[in-house]
């Protein structure tokens, strides 16, 4: 009887332990879902300040190499950020489908360079003019749930990117959401 008793504690044990870790999994791939960053493309000066007054009031100007126009891309993150950078995105001459992101960073700034981007604080990118078709720049970050996003920069022609980030989650943050 005693061992009746043991076994289904033990088989209820290890399926509850299934449930979490099963949960965990559900938890994680909702949370690549949500999106606290905003990404604003503004075409002139007076987009330009309106998507200023939304942020905290604080913007930090980089601008990238030649650059020939006056589109900004504007990146207002509602939780804090880390390893903030600008990379090139390098194309395959032949098929133009496959791509490759450069590692070197072209933010030149050492504000940058190992700092954590406050909730509300206005990366102000000018990027001269944009490509309609095949992005040339690409936002790398990491967020505070560990999750590293990219974006590529490139014209939706609505003015609001944030829905075109993508997300995957590293080994830390992995590891951190099983053991939360």
């Amino acid at each position: 009887m005693l061992n009746i008793i043991s076994g289904a504690s033990a088989i209820a044990t290890l399926f509850l332990f299934i449930l979490y870790f099963i949960g965990r999994l559900i938890s994680m791939v909702q949370s690549m879902k949500i999106i606290y960053e905003s990404i604003y493309i503004c075409y002139g000066d007076e987009d330009y300040h309106n998507v200023i007054e939304k942020s905290s009031g604080i913007a930090v100007d980089c601008s990238l190499p030649n650059n020939g126009g006056d589109v900004r891309v504007i990146f207002i993150p509602s939780q804090p950020v880390f390893d903030f950078g600008i990379y090139n995105i390098e194309y395959d001459d032949e098929t133009l489908s496959t791509y490759k992101i450069s590692n070197k960073n072209l933010i030149e700034d050492s504000f940058f360079n190992n700092s954590v981007l406050s909730p509300g604080m206005a990366v102000v990118i000018e990027v001269g003019s944009l490509p309609d078709l095949y992005a040339s720049y690409a936002l790398k970050y990491k967020r505070f749930d560990l999750m590293k996003c990219s974006y590529n920069i490139v014209s939706d022609m609505f003015g609001l990117s944030s829905q075109l980030i993508q997300t995957k989650y590293s080994i830390q943050g992995i590891i951190n959401n099983f053991v939360k």
